[in-house]
């Protein structure tokens, strides 16, 4: 994610889990991600987590992921990109 903060316009973080949230480079990363402008477009688990409460708010995008819905994740965020 920090290549991404300096060198893309929409940032997409896919996706944000119990698991990811245990490591923290990928926390202090994801941090970061409150503190830009630029577009972000994140997926996460349907959890309650402090940093994902803060990232559903901030996001430009949010796809709230699950067991029914994640194999259609990859076409959601292309449609989310084309629009």
């Amino acid at each position: 994610m920090t290549k991404a903060l300096i060198n893309s316009d929409i940032i997409i973080c896919d996706e944000i889990g119990p698991l990811e949230l245990k490591l923290k480079e990928f926390t202090d990363a994801a941090k970061n991600l409150l503190k830009t402008h630029k577009n972000v477009i994140v997926a996460v688990h349907q959890l309650e987590h402090p940093l994902v409460n803060e990232l559903r708010e901030k996001s430009s995008s949010l796809i709230s992921v699950n067991l029914r819905n994640r194999e259609k994740v990859p076409k959601v965020l292309l449609d989310i990109l084309i629009v």
